[in-house]
């Protein structure tokens, strides 16, 4: 049993500060356009608070979506955390994976282009780690595919019980 967390505790400082700048900038330009525009003033401070809630939603909410991917005997499963809420979003069994590689492979252009029945991807965007991606196949043999980022050890497990399976 292995499993391990993709959370966002080292996101970069600098991604916050341009983001703040972003949201500021954009209440800024909107209460300059909805003052020569709007002459109303309680719509104007609507829309500034509204602009303000959805910054900060922005900026600090999808940060608290955590994913955890564990590997249990031949079984990957990812589970999604929000808060300490937490869902099953995949279990797929070892044997049914066809392919696991990283992004940046030769393969993953060729392999993006063709068709799935589903496109996912399980990570947090801030969480700086390499992104791979994954094809199985589920009961119907129908292809799948998702993006992940998990560590190199639980790649190397996943290789390790693909490679023991053939």
């Amino acid at each position: 049993m292995y499993n391990e967390n993709s959370n966002n505790k080292n996101a970069w400082v600098t991604e916050r500060i341009i983001k703040v700048f972003l949201v500021i900038a954009f209440m800024l330009s909107s209460n300059i356009l909805m003052y020569h525009f709007l002459p109303w003033v309680f719509w104007r401070d609507v829309v500034t608070i509204v602009s303000l809630f959805l910054g900060i939603y922005w900026i600090f909410g999808h940060e608290t979506t955590q994913y955890r991917y564990g590997l249990i005997s031949d079984e990957l499963t990812i589970y999604v955390g929000k808060g300490k809420r937490e869902r099953l979003i995949l279990n797929i069994s070892v044997a049914d994976i066809e392919k696991i590689a990283r992004v940046t492979s030769l393969d993953h252009q060729e392999d993006a282009k063709k068709k799935y029945s589903t496109r996912n991807r399980y990570y947090n965007i801030s969480h700086q780690a390499p992104i791979y991606y994954c094809i199985y196949l589920d009961a119907l043999k129908a292809p799948h595919y998702f993006e992940f980022k998990p560590t190199r050890d639980l790649v190397c497990m996943i290789m390790e019980k693909i490679g023991s399976m053939y």
